[in-house]
């Protein structure tokens, strides 16, 4: 792979063994991926199913899962475009790409107007076969949502996070030991501080998404004053976040 051609090279998902390379190509202008083993060396490179547009497009997530019904690695991007004066049309198009038909198609999309709430965030958090992002309610009180899709069905809905939060707040969807956890911070004049939930319940019937929380801790005090996201639990017991600090990420123990 010649990484001169390149803007971006970035891992964005391993799961089962099979990590998700994606990378923008300079050449064409294209957002390419591949699937990539490290066990067997098998390395596959994904071609998109439509020519980019020349328009700007914006917040494109993707994500790779694993569907156990059909034994089958699965990869869901969204594409959202700018009309020609720039405004974002905020109307995403779904399309899921299949590793045994190795060929796409389009999921029906029955969501409100949502944006991804962080680019730290496009990637998703997979859990259990399904995968989740913290979005924005584009529509007013733009409040946050949670994102999910789920690889066997292939439905994707939005639900409420456990607790009510306006876009002036920050929350990311991550995993914290064996459960799906949701983060969010609190800035004001009184507090900094950092609440953790976890799952506690899962409704089978509506593609896997948590029907209840658990409150788990509070970190304080703990500025959370930009988008952050929560990477990993280190073996010391640690929590490793990253922040956007002045448009630099720094990452914080």
């Amino acid at each position: 792979m010649n990484l001169g051609r390149f803007r971006t090279l970035r891992l964005s998902g391993f799961v089962n063994g099979v990590a998700l390379l994606v990378w923008d190509c300079r050449r064409d202008n294209n957002s390419y991926f591949a699937l990539w083993n490290p066990a067997t060396r098998e390395f596959k490179v994904v071609r998109p199913r439509r020519p980019r547009s020349d328009r700007k497009r914006h917040g494109d997530i993707i994500a790779l899962g694993f569907d156990p019904k059909s034994n089958n690695f699965k990869v869901i991007r969204s594409i959202n475009y700018e009309d020609v004066t720039g405004r974002l049309l905020c109307i995403c198009k779904y399309e899921l790409y299949s590793l045994n038909k190795d060929t796409w198609k389009s999921i029906e999309n029955p969501l409100p107007r949502i944006e991804i709430a962080s680019s730290a965030d496009f990637c998703g958090r997979y859990f259990n076969g399904v995968s989740y992002w913290s979005c924005i309610s584009l529509e007013a009180p733009h409040s946050y949502m949670i994102l999910s899709f789920d690889f066997s069905s292939e439905v994707l809905k939005v639900h409420d996070p456990p607790v009510a939060l306006d876009y002036t707040q920050y929350c990311c969807v991550t995993k914290y030991m064996d459960s799906l956890a949701f983060i969010y911070g609190e800035n004001d004049d009184a507090s900094n501080l950092c609440v953790i939930s976890v799952m506690s319940g899962i409704d089978v019937d509506n593609q896997g998404f948590p029907s209840s929380w658990k409150y788990l801790f509070t970190i304080r005090p703990f500025s959370l004053g930009s988008p952050f996201s929560f990477h990993a639990l280190l073996m010391d017991g640690h929590m490793l976040f990253t922040i956007n600090v002045d448009h630099r990420m720094e990452s914080i123990l």
